[in-house]
């Protein structure tokens, strides 16, 4: 439907990993081969030797992420997917290690030609830009972990990249100083497609799996279904038509790249502008908002220095005027002591009717609590009169508007009583 859609014929129909074998089986070479093909957000590592796969595995991170990071620095200038690829593909913006101060395996590799290389907002961006892509080099790394450890017998002698990541400037170098084996960008397969210098000239790596398929497709879609569909059959292979399809192609899709991009700036701008009237309709609650935050603030501060102002005489004065209500005529001081917590005394009340009343009160005292009797004596006056003797300890509570009103209204009750 998509080719009925832009007026072509389908000439095939493939799946990416048999099309980057057919580009690469025709290599007899008996030396172990190892291509790399990294596209947006996946990336096939394929180890092959005279045209016979040994592996085939797919890592699930391509420079997706590297574009992204691009894009949200801002140092590069671009605004668009479509304008990081070409400026991953014409200067050089990534480092020759992941993390600085990681090993060189090759001094020479990872030199970079951009103009802006002394800017400090561009090196900072180029140190995420690489760190990004840590996930993929990693994955790779594991692959070819996996593969020498089953065949320590033939060791891979020949590393390439390629797809888009493939086209970008640096990529090969610091994949070389990471895996620690030279890497080399892929570009012979331009001569086995038979394409033009005009083709050529757009960097086909990014579109090596489309024109792999035009090889030897692994017949998805034979003759017999497209006649069955209304298809067009194309007898033979157009090489120079297929190359030029691609080309429209990948056109078209940046162009609606971009237009997505476009769309989704224009949605931010008017966001932005919406949020920023937000900002001054809301600006007056600011101030209120200051307001009332300064006053807690000096609440908070005053409560602090009132709290210190407090002094056991506040709890003594309670103490004593409290005392003064319930005590009966009869009673005597003999000693009292006071510290910051308590009190401690040592009375004197006639007959025993009146100190179990007393005792009794001072229990109930709001001012005072955990109170303690102890050395109660009695003996007898020359009158016959009986005198009892005891001490008091009590620990002072704390002092609150309800502790004085309650002492108020049981000062009042003894009274009456």
């Amino acid at each position: 439907q998509l080719a009925q859609m832009c007026g072509w014929e389908v000439e095939c129909f493939d799946y990416s990993s048999n099309s980057l074998y057919q580009i690469l089986r025709d290599e007899k070479s008996e030396k172990v081969t190892m291509v790399i093909k990294i596209d947006e957000n996946s990336t096939i590592v394929t180890v092959l030797s005279a045209g016979k796969v040994l592996l085939q595995r797919t890592v699930a991170y391509g420079v997706q992420d590297a574009i992204d990071t691009m894009i949200a620095s801002g140092a590069y200038a671009v605004n668009d997917p479509m304008s990081a690829v070409e400026r991953f593909q014409k200067k050089t913006c990534l480092n020759r290690v992941l993390h600085p101060g990681d090993k060189v395996w090759e001094e020479n590799a990872g030199r970079w030609e951009d103009e802006d290389a002394g800017n400090v907002e561009v090196t900072a961006a180029r140190q995420k830009i690489t760190a990004s892509l840590e996930p993929l080099i990693v994955g790779v790394s594991r692959v070819i972990d996996f593969y020498d450890s089953r065949n320590s017998e033939n060791p891979i002698e020949k590393s390439y990249v390629t797809g888009l990541g493939g086209s970008f400037s640096g990529m090969s170098k610091l994949f070389t100083n990471c895996l620690e084996r030279k890497v080399h960008t892929l570009s012979e397969m331009d001569d086995k497609i038979g394409m033009s210098k005009a083709i050529r000239s757009t960097r086909p790596a990014a579109y090596i799996s489309c024109l792999g398929a035009v090889l030897a497709p692994v017949g998805l879609i034979d003759k017999s279904t497209q006649k069955s569909k209304g298809l067009t059959v194309v007898s033979g292979t157009n090489y120079t038509f297929v190359s030029v399809a691609v080309l429209v192609l990948g056109v078209i899709l940046s162009i609606a790249m971009a237009a997505t991009s476009v769309t989704r700036y224009l949605g931010n701008v008017a966001q932005n502008v919406y949020l920023q009237n937000r900002v001054q309709e809301l600006q007056p609650a600011q101030a209120v908002y200051n307001d009332y935050l300064a006053a807690e603030a000096q609440y908070d501060k005053y409560t602090y220095l009132y709290a210190y102002t407090q002094t056991p005489n506040e709890n003594l004065v309670e103490f004593i005027n409290e005392l003064e209500q319930i005590l009966p005529d009869s009673f005597y001081t003999n000693s009292f002591s006071s510290d910051q917590t308590g009190i401690s005394m040592s009375v004197t009340v006639e007959g025993k009717a009146a100190a179990a009343r007393t005792i009794l009160n001072i229990r109930n005292m709001q001012s005072i609590d955990d109170v303690e009797i102890s050395n109660i004596t009695d003996s007898k006056d020359e009158t016959g009169t009986s005198i009892v003797t005891f001490s008091i300890t009590g620990s002072y509570k704390e002092l609150t508007d309800e502790t004085e009103e309650s002492g108020e209204a049981q000062a009042d009750t003894q009274t009456a009583q």
